[in-house]
């Protein structure tokens, strides 16, 4: 018999959000336990996230699919400190830190263990401050991670048949010596190189965004923790120079920043019956490491990511077929209806009530 897979406990219930200044101020309910059960988890009220995100990873190729269900996609469109917000009040802190002042306010016997602040009550065991600084950065930051991933596997087939002509190896001979050689290698073979310079340049542009984005962190006092030792490794790659017009190279050192991204997901092995799942480990600081899990598992599927072509939408979605534009049903519909108006719809229900009302 298959028994019930575990799954991340949320980071809370009863999530209620304040806003102070530049900080949040996020309570919640934890029940206490790491791992919970997804049955446990709906008796609750609550949803399976990892469970929806897998079972949007399992029909993805559907016939009829536009785009999947995605958490992780969910805060990479958060792109407006309202979305941000909102966000937060429905699944808690990204990255958060414990408060100095201590808000405990007691235990009542109607609504339980409850917090005090500035004269009013929330209900909860658990409080974290969420600065709206560093989950601007971890959006941007999930953004170009998920961008750089569907990069690296675009590139990756164009890679493979650069290494099958014979003039690779002449231009590798020259990757240790001087820029001026490999140029001049890389000169004699326009015909093959022109066709990867733009494949390239891609990869190079995400990588730019990277630096970016890591040194606006760096900015961060809230980032001066353990994270910070994260982001340094991280950026070691980045901190040497000569990299940005290296087209040949950005494969490889895209390939290794997202290695170090992800060297520090933790996650314990369940077995049900013969399958080996996977499971993030939770933190009560905030949900970052589950949407780091998904950018990992995206990138272990090669997801190729797309901006949805709707007039005023600018959504990044998942792309689940060749000829996918949209990110949602509703915005192929709301677009396939103003192509239909613009291409004359008006006119012809104006024809079509015109007849209507002679007869």
């Amino acid at each position: 018999m298959k028994r019930e897979m575990l799954a991340p406990e949320p980071w809370g219930t009863d999530i209620a959000v304040v806003l102070n200044g530049e900080e949040l101020l996020v309570f919640g309910t934890r029940s206490g336990g790491e791992v919970t059960s997804s049955a446990d988890l709906e008796q609750r009220g609550l949803v399976d996230e990892l469970a929806r995100f897998r079972a949007a990873e399992r029909t993805r190729l559907a016939k009829n699919a536009i785009s999947g269900y995605s958490l992780l996609m969910e805060f990479v469109n958060a792109c407006t400190d309202e979305k941000l917000i909102s966000f937060v009040r429905r699944y808690g802190p990204v990255s958060g830190y414990p408060p100095a002042e201590d808000l405990s306010g007691g235990y009542d016997h109607e609504s339980g263990m409850f917090f005090e602040y500035r004269g009013a009550r929330y209900r909860g065991n658990l409080v974290r401050i969420q600065n709206l600084d560093v989950i601007r950065i971890e959006r941007r930051l999930a953004e170009t991670i998920q961008s750089l991933s569907a990069a690296i596997w675009k590139a990756s087939p164009e890679i493979r048949k650069l290494r099958e002509l014979p003039q690779w190896s002449e231009v590798e001979e020259y990757s240790s010596a001087s820029a001026r050689k490999r140029d001049q290698a890389v000169a004699d073979f326009q015909s093959w190189w022109k066709g990867f310079e733009p494949i390239g340049q891609g990869l190079l542009d995400q990588l730019s965004k990277l630096v970016g984005i890591l040194a606006d962190a760096a900015s961060i006092p809230e980032y001066k923790r353990p994270l910070n030792e994260h982001w340094t490794r991280l950026s070691q790659p980045l901190s040497q120079s000569g990299w940005k017009g290296d087209h040949l190279n950005a494969h490889s050192l895209a390939v290794e920043c997202l290695s170090r991204f992800f060297e520090e997901i933790r996650v314990r092995l369940e077995l049900n019956d013969d399958v080996i799942e996977k499971i993030p480990v939770t933190d009560l600081d905030g949900i970052l490491p589950v949407l780091h899990f998904m950018l990992q598992e995206h990138f272990l599927a090669s997801r190729q990511v797309a901006t949805c072509a709707k007039a005023g939408c600018g959504n990044t979605f998942l792309i689940n077929r060749a000829d996918a534009r949209f990110c949602s049903e509703s915005c192929a519909h709301a677009s396939a209806q103003s192509k239909h108006w613009k291409n004359g719809g008006k006119q012809k229900r104006a024809e079509r009530r015109a007849l209507a009302s002679k007869s």
